[in-house]
């Protein structure tokens, strides 16, 4: 994470079974595309079937990295406390703080306006 550093940060945590995932994910996607300069997502899957994650990232065009929870460490897993549902979504500001937690899935309008404000409040 430290590589994104001067970025929001969006860390979004999914599952292949999970339709409102999938369907936040094509929102993620679009917001990755237009706002790479100051915006980096990262997916979290938390489910086993990877090959159903490799099938959906490819058929969904997904443009930023997914991590399997079992690759990330426990360490930096454990600062966003117990997932109990998916999605769900947490988003740092350009110094690495946690900014707000999402849970359940958003439309691309709700998302850029979260983003926005922490840009916003960076300047």
């Amino acid at each position: 994470i430290k590589q994104y550093e001067n970025k929001i940060i969006l860390i979004n945590f999914w599952a292949t079974w999970c339709t409102p995932c999938i369907a936040e994910i094509k929102e993620l996607v679009l917001i990755q595309k237009k706002r790479r300069k100051h915006v980096q997502i990262i997916g979290i899957l938390m489910d086993n079937d990877l090959k159903k994650a490799k099938q959906l990232a490819k058929k969904l065009k997904i443009n930023y990295p997914i991590i399997h929870r079992n690759t990330a460490t426990k360490s930096k897993l454990a600062q966003f406390g117990l997932i109990n549902s998916v999605p769900t979504t947490f988003l740092l500001d350009k110094n690495l703080i946690l900014s707000k937690r999402i849970i359940g899935s958003r439309d691309g309008v709700y998302l850029n306006g979260v983003i926005d404000s922490l840009l916003e409040s960076a300047i």
